[in-house]
């Protein structure tokens, strides 16, 4: 005759109950790691965007200068 117990938490005096405080705990490990995604989500996000704009600022100065490279020859070839 196999009985199940339970026992009442706070019944005596100096007596805890600690699955509430296990709730708790867990829900806030859990809630820290969402932070922590959250967190690196946006950081992966931010330096792959500041990547992109890099190479963008890059081909468009690398094209500047191919432009006025070919209008400085185009204007010597008429000059000279």
């Amino acid at each position: 005759m196999n009985q199940i117990m339970f026992k009442r938490c706070g019944s005596k005096q100096g007596d805890t109950c600690s699955g509430g405080r296990r709730g708790n705990t867990i829900v806030l490990v859990v809630g820290i790691l969402v932070l922590l995604v959250i967190i690196a989500t946006s950081y992966v996000t931010r330096t792959h965007a500041g990547r992109v704009t890099a190479v963008s600022l890059q081909s468009a100065a690398l094209r500047d200068d191919n432009a006025r490279v070919i209008a400085e020859s185009i204007a010597g070839e008429i000059a000279g």
